[in-house]
């Protein structure tokens, strides 16, 4: 399969070199930065094309991978490649404008589009037995958290054009509760601001957020962020869940959990693990099968996560308790 991919910056070369590995031909690019776009397109040989709209429209490839930051959505080219029926992944957040992302969730509706978001923790291979402890479970509350380092991008420094940390980053922690636990209802959400600024003149992200949330079947919960570490710490939950003498915590090195007086049982991450080659291989099956349920996390879903992360960002702006769907 040809592969246009939109975005040749870090994310856009890791799909690439997993895409590569699974028999993709690496067939056409543009990026904003010529000499990152021209390395890229060196190392894969890939052509590049003064506009992602004319790469589209060039017939030259099958399926296009859209990996740019959050800001960046506004040149039609997701539109674009639904129209000329190329299958389409965009990485998360999917953009900031939620109004032309619900034209895009319609328009590919409407086609039949197999359209995907970069939603990688859903390929988790332990997200099965979490669902089966969970199950045999009564749940009161969930958590998710992600305390990590401040990006050094310069767009991400900014709301406008990143849509802060929530949006940004702690999306993952967001969708894959929303994934696993179901809808999130109302969102209550207040920011730590400082450090950031101080740091790197003209920032104004938020330093740290916290929202409650409340979601379908009784469930509350919470999730919480800080990007203020410069030092290589990190400490990142996928989601924790707490329940009647029941806990379980699913991260990056594995799964465990306690049921009542059982002993704990703890499952490592598998070694050959890798989620961002599994979702990019699902989608080009679902590709190949003109499949738009084939994938886990279609475009129309991650528009729902996008909608909770801005609920997040408007609550903690209005001192008010939001309301789901917006």
């Amino acid at each position: 399969m040809r592969i246009g991919i939109v975005g040749t910056g870090w994310f856009g070369s890791s799909h690439a070199e997993v895409l590569r590995q699974l028999g993709c031909d690496i067939a056409a690019c543009y990026g904003t930065n010529p000499p990152k776009t021209k390395e890229f397109a060196q190392k894969f040989q890939a052509r590049i094309f003064a506009s992602p709209i004319e790469m589209i429209a060039a017939g030259q490839i099958d399926a296009v991978v859209v990996a740019v930051p959050p800001f960046a959505h506004a040149d039609g080219v997701e539109q674009a490649a639904i129209g000329q029926g190329l299958p389409l992944l965009v990485e998360k957040p999917i953009g900031l404008d939620l109004n032309l992302c619900r034209q895009i969730a319609r328009q590919a509706a409407s086609a039949g589009a197999v359209v995907a978001a970069g939603y990688l923790l859903r390929h988790c291979p332990l997200l099965e037995p979490a669902r089966q402890a969970i199950s045999r479970n009564r749940l009161t509350s969930i958590r998710g958290t992600r305390m990590s380092n401040f990006p050094p991008p310069l767009w991400w420094r900014r709301m406008e054009t990143s849509g802060g940390p929530m949006v940004e980053q702690t999306t993952h922690q967001v969708d894959l509760i929303r994934y696993m636990f179901g809808e999130i209802q109302t969102v209550t959400a207040v920011t730590g601001r400082g450090i950031g600024p101080a740091r790197f003149p003209g920032a104004d992200v938020f330093d740290s957020m916290e929202a409650l949330m409340t979601l379908e079947g009784g469930l509350i919960g919470s999730v919480g962020l800080a990007s203020t570490f410069e030092n290589g710490f990190s400490k990142i939950a996928w989601f924790e869940a707490f329940g009647q003498d029941f806990y379980l915590c699913l991260d990056g090195t594995g799964l465990r959990y306690k049921e009542g007086k059982a002993e704990w049982v703890e499952m490592p991450m598998p070694k050959d693990s890798n989620l961002l080659k599994e979702q990019d291989r699902q989608f080009l099956q679902a590709a190949a099968d003109k499949n738009p349920a084939g994938v886990k996390s279609p475009y129309a879903d991650a528009l729902r996560t996008l909608e909770v992360t801005l609920a997040m960002n408007a609550s903690a702006a209005t001192g008010q308790t939001v309301k789901l769907p917006l």
